[in-house]
């Protein structure tokens, strides 16, 4: 998990507090491995 120096480093000059940062970052990749799991946790069985 990125830190939130790191997050900062993509997010430049934003204004935005610590506890932001974190909650931006947390819902990233929440919303990352919403997207990302079905391809990555059951096995393609349409070639059947």
């Amino acid at each position: 998990m990125l830190t939130i120096e790191q997050c900062r480093t993509y997010l430049k000059e934003t204004a935005l507090t610590d506890e932001q940062v974190e909650r931006l970052r947390d819902s990233l990749y929440a919303v990352t491995q919403t997207v990302l799991a079905p391809y990555f946790t059951s096995p393609d069985t349409d070639d059947e």
